[in-house]
């Protein structure tokens, strides 16, 4: 596992994009709409009713359609870009717009890359998918300016959310609930069944989280892996010997958005048998230690 943080990062190039996109949306997305997407082994929401908004991200950019209704909306993510990534829904603070707070992410922050910003500005999660994977997640939209942003140098896509014309479908059901906090995932299970599921997660703590699936070594406990993230965090040695297989043994399976305080989506969930470990590497917003360093990583078994 690398030490690796999510990150708002965003170049120079972004300033051009929020000054060019103003509230409602990016010229050339207009122009360039997301290819639509289709989920591996077709979709567990679409006949439930929800509205679709397709997602495609590049190695330069997030493309979508820049206009929705408010409600629970299905996000499909293409990911065409080289590298792992997640998107997460973003919206201003009461009384600033999507441009000012696009222009506050892309202000360099010392020493970490996870701008201050982020603590305090609603995020609403969504979905994350490796290279050339496509995934889903179900988020609450309301209206008013949202953006995607990913934890790349993807320009990101401006989003007007509109009064809604119908009601919503219900939410949907999980068969399994996490709660996200400092610093642990409760209510996830040590061990779940193979096959479909779906999970809820909520946001119970005071600062941002998210959810990182790595696959680790058979044999490998929570204890240790959590004592290991712990030194590779914050150089204190560990008490006993490393565990066996290293770093080069986890591999990561898939991840989330990122959520803020007292926010919940859903997304669907499988996976084949064997070990696995859910982790948060979002600083800890006092020390700068990835949260998963701070003991917030639970080892799992599918089976």
């Amino acid at each position: 596992m690398t030490h690796r943080s999510i990150s708002f990062s965003f170049s120079l190039a972004l300033l051009m994009v929020v000054a060019l996109a103003g509230v409602h949306g990016v010229a050339a997305q207009d122009a360039t709409p997301a290819t639509p997407a289709t989920p591996v082994g077709g979709s567990k929401f679409i006949a439930m009713g929800y509205q679709a908004l397709n997602i495609t991200v590049t190695d330069a950019a997030v493309l979508t359609t820049p206009r929705a209704t408010a409600g629970l909306t299905l996000l499909t993510l293409k990911n065409n870009g080289p590298n792992t990534t997640n998107v997460t829904l973003i919206s201003p603070k009461s009384g600033e717009s999507i441009g000012d707070t696009l222009k506050q992410l892309a202000t360099p922050v010392p020493n970490t890359d996870f701008p201050e910003i982020g603590y305090d500005i609603p995020l609403s999660g969504g979905p994350g998918a490796l290279p050339g994977q496509v995934t889903e997640a179900i988020v609450n939209l309301n209206e008013g300016e949202y953006a995607f942003v990913t934890n790349g140098q993807q320009h990101p896509a401006i989003l007007e959310v509109l009064a809604a014309e119908t009601t919503s479908p219900p939410a949907p059901t999980p068969d399994l609930t996490v709660a996200m906090t400092e610093y642990s995932f409760e209510g996830l299970p040590d061990t779940i069944s193979a096959g479909d599921h779906i999970i809820q997660f909520t946001n119970t703590g005071t600062q941002p989280h998210y959810a990182e699936i790595y696959q680790v070594p058979a044999g490998e406990t929570t204890e240790q892996l959590s004592e290991q993230l712990h030194a590779l965090y914050t150089g204190t040695p560990m008490a006993g010997a490393t565990p066996s297989g290293g770093e080069q043994s986890f591999t990561s399976v898939g991840l989330t958005g990122v959520l803020s305080p007292g926010n919940m989506f859903w997304i669907p969930f499988n996976l084949p048998a064997g070990t696995y470990a859910m982790v948060c590497l979002v600083p800890d917003k006092s020390s700068g230690v990835p949260h998963a360093g701070l003991g917030m990583v639970q080892v799992f078994t599918v089976a």
